[in-house]
Order: C-alpha cells, then structure tokens, then sequence
C-alpha cells in the first residue's frame, strides 16, 4: 500500500500461503498471483504465466491452486466493493486517517519519505 497525503494511492497484493513464525522468524510462500492497482490506473492481475510455470515445476496440489484462484477471485471482489483491506478503515486501524477536529495528526504531516520502487503488502486468504 502507498500513501500520498493520507490517502491510498496503490496497493500490491500478494497471494500466498498463511504466514509462518519459526524460530523468530516470519516467512510466507509467495504463490505468484498478485493484484495491484497503480496510481491513477485500474486493478490488473499480474504474474499469472509465473504461477501457470511454478504450479508445474514445483507440483502444486490441485487444491493449493484452486485456492490461489478463489483467494486472487475473493481480493478482485472486495477491491471492487471497496471493502476491508480496500477502503479506508484500514488508515483508522494503522492511525493515519485525519479524523481529528483540529486537523492535527503527526503521520499525516510528516513529510513524505522518498517513494520507493515498489511497496508490497501481503494479503493472505
């Protein structure tokens, strides 16, 4: 998710399988489809060829990509309802939506740090 004056400009969405916490440690396996929406640009799929490609190399269980297909499905519906993750909620939870009288909120007057490349948040289903 990127952010530009408190709002959320683009998202990069990851499907992938549930998180994992061993030894400290968090780590995921990242399932190749992903779901972005660039700044002033419409939703679009990405990476499906490499999904198709690793789904075969790496024998990925009928069930495991039925699954990536119903979770990347599930994230396009809720992006188009504009519902949780996809709506505005989530700047409350993180604290960053203005909701002050006085119009005062640190993280929103921060000065913006420099954009970087590519920001990712993982969205697991």
């Amino acid at each position: 998710m990127e952010l530009e004056q408190g709002k959320i400009i683009s998202y990069y969405c990851n499907v992938a399988m549930p998180s994992v916490i061993r030894n400290d440690e968090l780590s995921f396996v990242d399932l190749d489809l992903d779901l972005v929406k660039e700044s002033n640009e419409d939703w679009k799929v990405v990476d499906e060829e490499e999904f198709t490609m690793n789904s075969q190399t790496y024998h990925y269980p009928a069930a495991l990509k039925d699954n990536a297909i119903k979770a990347l499905a599930t994230l396009k519906e809720k992006a188009k309802q504009e519902s949780f993750p996809f709506d505005e909620a989530v700047l409350k939870t993180l604290n960053l939506k203005d909701d002050d009288a006085d119009g005062e909120n640190s993280l929103l007057n921060a000065e913006t740090p420099p954009k970087r490349e590519r920001e990712h948040e993982s969205c697991t289903i």
